[in-house]
């Protein structure tokens, strides 16, 4: 089992310690500079969907997606507080076709505040901001398995299999599309969530998964928690932007996924 604590303290304040000398912190960051957009073009690729998910918010983890996708490529090397990411989601969600096909009069743009109260709620699984939402206990509840499912795979002491992880979330979606005790917006809610997590967790696999690094660095060595608590941290967002809509949760998402990259990220130390 990882300790939690370490892990939690470099999601929420951004410090990783590196053991490289000066000389291989810069050889790293030139790694990762030049990988990083081969690394993105290959997250996307290999995230289209699954043919076995049914799940009608399927579009929410795509555009999720497109979204993450376009910070990554154009602000990887920008140091960032959350109200400047959350300006800058807002932007790359405003040129993007897709997110405007499915933004309505219900939308409400991301607060940033909603953002570091995810970040506060960390540690906490996210179960206060489960908690805090106008749905019945059953939905928390199928939140909570969720969310927790994925932390679970985050601390766990070896890496977990990505196949494995998108089977499990398309039988979660199974449970929620057969189950007749939810009304629509709990529906929409719990099936946006999983779909920002199948979606984000592909992606963030596949995308820290092609970064070249040396064997022995600290950032191999992040890797195989990385991609899960990034992922986790993007459901997180999606959940708490659930109220305001699909394109909201797109967007809370993305906000919440691009803080915790950023957060992460050895260049902006």
């Amino acid at each position: 089992m990882l300790h939690k604590s370490k892990i939690i303290i470099t999601l929420l304040l951004g410090f990783l310690l590196f053991s490289c000398t000066e000389e291989n912190n810069t050889d790293l960051q030139k790694n990762e500079i030049e990988n990083v957009l081969d690394s993105s073009k290959n997250a996307l690729k290999y995230c289209n969907g699954s043919e076995d998910s049914k799940n009608p918010y399927n579009y929410v983890g795509e555009i999720h997606n497109e979204i993450v996708n376009a910070f990554v490529i154009n602000h990887s090397n920008e140091k960032l507080d959350v109200d400047e990411i959350v300006a800058v989601v807002e932007n790359l969600a405003n040129v993007n076709q897709n997110f405007l096909r499915i933004k309505d009069e219900e939308y409400t743009p991301v607060d940033s505040s909603i953002i570091l109260k995810g970040a506060n709620d960390f540690e906490n699984n996210f179960h206060t901001i489960i908690n805090s939402l106008d749905l019945s206990l059953q939905a928390k509840d199928k939140l909570v398995t969720v969310v927790d499912y994925l932390f679970d795979k985050a601390y766990s002491s070896r890496e977990p299999n990505l196949e494995d992880v998108q089977k499990n979330l398309i039988k979660f979606e199974n449970d929620i599309l057969s189950n007749k005790g939810f009304n629509e917006l709990e529906k929409r809610t719990i099936l946006s969530a999983i779909s920002t997590a199948r979606y984000s967790t592909c992606y963030w696999y596949n995308y820290y998964g092609a970064i070249k690094v040396a064997d022995n660095s600290i950032t191999k060595k992040r890797k195989w928690w990385q991609w899960l608590i990034v992922g986790v941290a993007d459901v997180g967002g999606a959940i708490a932007g659930s109220a305001g809509g699909p394109a909201t949760a797109v967007t809370t998402g993305a906000s919440a996924s691009t803080t915790a990259y950023n957060l992460t990220n050895p260049r902006n130390k």
